[in-house]
């Protein structure tokens, strides 16, 4: 089994919108951040955990072509509401 963070960035990502990085050093690239997603492979089954408004970026660097099932954490918008993006798997 393999677990991929997609993101691991707060509910506005880093930098925020408006150039707040926080406490987070901007000149080090790890700290731009996208939402929180998870992606479990085991063998060629994919399952996702939570689709951030990041999703479609995060399943394209990831190279993703399908999914066979997601799972929500819960239904804050910052892990439910990239779900359009899962149309085209």
């Amino acid at each position: 089994m393999k677990l991929r963070l997609l993101g691991c960035g707060t509910s506005s990502g880093v930098p925020r919108v408006g150039g707040d990085w926080g406490l987070c050093d901007r000149d080090e690239p790890r700290n731009r951040r996208r939402r929180a997603a998870i992606l479990v492979s085991y063998d060629r089954a994919r399952i996702l955990v939570d689709t951030p408004p990041d999703l479609r970026e995060q399943l394209l660097d990831a190279e993703v072509s399908d999914v066979e099932a997601v799972i929500w954490t819960h239904d804050h918008a910052d892990h439910c509401h990239g779900i359009d993006d899962l149309r085209q798997l």
